[in-house]
């Protein structure tokens, strides 16, 4: 086991990936992009607030704290097993090649669903807001067109174009994000800042605040997206792991457990 990990971490030759391509920040920037701080709050905020009301911040507190666990297991995952294969390395050498599989196919009918349902999203907004702004219409399904072939060529011409350029439309997201949660500490609203939201017994029900907390969930969503640069990075072992939040410190016993699995894969009663 040792040796096939150490292997995927090995440059790569040819027309396929291209090893040393991407920095840590590219690959922090690839996690933001998938996470999508605004869009999040335009798609995901009006629901969650629907659910669970004034306690909306409580249940962005507790999907965080959620999905930090995962963002902790993924980091040791990435460090231990640095593949372009992503999910479908860590399920099939943690649980088995079947589940591999099963949940490679899953996050791949996702990834193509994803792009085009973003994109239309942002249309229908683009469309509406072009329109009651201005009065000129601009139909989504035209944004959602040249989008599409902006992916599609900044991809067909290497993956260093298309990192530079997500680097740079996400820190202008960034800017964005941040002016307007400063604006809102600053101009909160008659209520004005205050522990209330984070009162249970203030939400609309306790079902409601489960609900909220599941959607959250998908309001964070998308760090794991660096897993598949790995094999394209610079020191995967840590490049990869560092762009999860709250990437976990790597733990003395890791060497001696890969000596254990590597001994036991060269057993008699393993073959």
């Amino acid at each position: 086991m040792a040796d096939r990990i150490d292997s995927a971490a090995a440059p790569s030759t040819g027309t396929g990936l291209r090893p040393r391509a991407i920095g840590l920040p590219g690959v922090l920037m690839q996690a933001l992009t998938h996470i999508a701080p605004a869009v999040g709050m335009v798609a995901f905020i009006p629901m969650i607030t629907g659910f669970s009301g004034i306690t909306s911040p409580l249940a962005y507190l507790i999907a965080f704290l959620l999905v930090l666990t995962l963002g902790l297991s993924l980091t040791q995952l990435a460090k231990h097993l640095p593949s372009a294969g992503g999910y479908y390395t860590y399920v099939s050498r943690t649980v088995s090649p079947r589940a591999g599989f099963l949940t490679a196919w899953t996050l791949f009918i996702i990834e193509l669903i994803a792009p085009g349902a973003g994109l239309g999203f942002g249309g229908f907004l683009f469309e509406g807001a072009l329109k009651a702004e201005y009065g000129v219409t601009f139909p989504w399904w035209a944004f959602l067109l040249i989008g599409t072939t902006i992916v599609f060529v900044v991809s067909y011409f290497g993956i260093r174009i298309a990192v530079g350029l997500t680097i740079v439309l996400s820190a202008v997201e960034i800017l964005i994000v941040l002016a307007l949660s400063v604006s809102a500490v600053l101009s909160p609203g008659p209520g004005g800042i205050n522990a209330t939201p984070f009162d249970p017994g203030r939400s609309v029900s306790t079902n409601g605040l489960f609900l909220a907390v599941v959607f959250t969930i998908f309001a964070f969503a998308g760090f794991e997206s660096v897993a598949p640069l790995a094999e394209e990075s610079t020191d995967p072992r840590r490049t990869a792991r560092r762009a999860p939040p709250q990437p976990a410190r790597p733990t003395p016993a890791a060497p001696r457990r890969r000596r254990m699995q590597n001994a036991s894969t060269r057993s008699p009663a393993r073959r």
